[in-house]
């Protein structure tokens, strides 16, 4: 949850350096593929732990508006 301020920030300047908004962009993406790697545990290992899956989906869920807007732009 750290990083919402600085996606705040992101959201509310309408001019913002690519590398910081790159950089934002590929945190979220790796939170994404996070969430991937829980759903393979699952299925090949059995393995599941609600705590991390429920807090991936969060934290991707915090950086949909930036998606968005990267989507937009």
């Amino acid at each position: 949850m750290a990083i919402l301020p600085q996606i705040t920030i992101v959201l509310q300047n309408k001019k913002v350096e690519e590398f910081t908004f790159y950089y934002i962009i590929t945190l979220g993406s790796y939170r994404f593929f996070y969430i991937l790697n829980w759903i393979y545990r699952y299925y090949h290992e059995g393995f599941l732990c609600w705590t991390s899956i429920l807090s991936g989906i969060v934290q991707v869920l915090s950086y949909s508006d930036l998606y968005i807007q990267y989507l937009k732009r």
